[in-house]
């Protein structure tokens, strides 16, 4: 094997390409994009996206201190069994990110305008979201050793208690999304 490291270099080396990728299709479909580039404009904006980065910094390190801590108080063993779960669950948060992210501007456009038509955004989404979350849980809670031993083979058992325990944030993870757009 290559190891961490080439890992590492080939996952800044694909991102690279993409980024190439994307200025080359941006080039193409707006042919003034020199144009529109605007200093001042991009000065402003990374200004003003200051304390969204800070936030941002904040809530990644929010979801990996405890990989951090578990490293600190039982050691890697038991950060792989504790991952192995927790990379499985964390996929499941692109449904209310997407939810999330159709309902902000819908519910930013009626907050001024309909009081009504806000709420009845929001509790829809809450419900769907809910929708989605509570058969998650119980189907996890079901399936859970099949899950694990399918993905991970013999050596994650101890994954199977830890899927059963976190599978429950999704509950509020989800509902948490909704609320932040408020």
């Amino acid at each position: 094997g290559f190891g961490l490291i080439w890992v590492a270099a080939v996952y800044v080396l694909v991102n690279i390409i993409v980024l190439i990728y994307c200025t080359i299709v941006a080039k193409t479909m707006f042919n003034n994009i020199n144009k529109i580039f605007d200093t001042k404009f991009c000065r402003d904006l990374f200004r003003a996206s200051i304390p969204f980065g800070i936030t941002n910094f904040f809530i990644i390190l929010y979801f990996q201190v405890d990989l951090v801590l578990l490293e600190i108080m039982q050691g890697s063993d038991s950060v792989g069994i504790y991952n192995a779960a927790y990379r499985l669950l964390a996929g499941l948060i692109i449904i209310p990110t997407v939810i999330g992210t159709v309902v902000y501007p819908m519910l930013s456009r009626s907050y001024g305008q309909r009081r009504n038509n806000f709420m009845f955004i929001f509790e829809k989404a809450i419900k769907y979201l809910l929708l989605v979350a509570f058969p998650t849980v119980i189907g996890t809670q079901i399936l859970a050793e099949e899950i694990i031993m399918t993905i991970y083979g013999e050596n994650f058992t101890q994954s199977i208690t830890v899927i059963r325990l976190l599978i429950w944030a999704i509950i509020p993870i989800y509902c948490g999304y909704v609320f932040g757009s408020l």
